[in-house]
């Protein structure tokens, strides 16, 4: 069976520290330091969590992996390639997107 994206994704963050502890081991004191940072970690965790589906979801309306597509197997296109073949009626998509090829790095 193979996995979703979003499951790809979501499963980097297992190794992130859990208060979860099995019965054979000692249980620990966890400072209210750790407390926080866990805290912290999990709300990264939930926040990033809808941007790839967004991500996947643009790249499929922009039509981006047909543009890759065309290049052919084993080609490479560089992201400012890519932006130069998508197709827009904003005037003002040029202004809009031109930090988004950096981002592709």
């Amino acid at each position: 069976m193979t996995q979703l994206p979003v499951t790809i994704f979501l499963n980097q963050f297992s190794d992130l520290p859990s208060r979860k502890m099995s019965s054979t081991q000692n249980q620990i004191n966890v400072t209210e330091e750790e407390e926080e940072e866990e805290a912290c970690l999990r709300a990264m965790q939930l926040a990033s969590a809808s941007v790839l589906p967004m991500v996947l979801k643009t790249a499929i309306e922009l039509d981006v992996f047909e543009i890759i597509a065309k290049v052919g197997h084993g080609a490479y296109i560089t992201p400012s390639d890519i932006a130069s073949q998508l197709s827009t009626n904003n005037a003002h998509a040029a202004v809009i997107a031109w930090p988004y090829p950096a981002l592709a790095c």
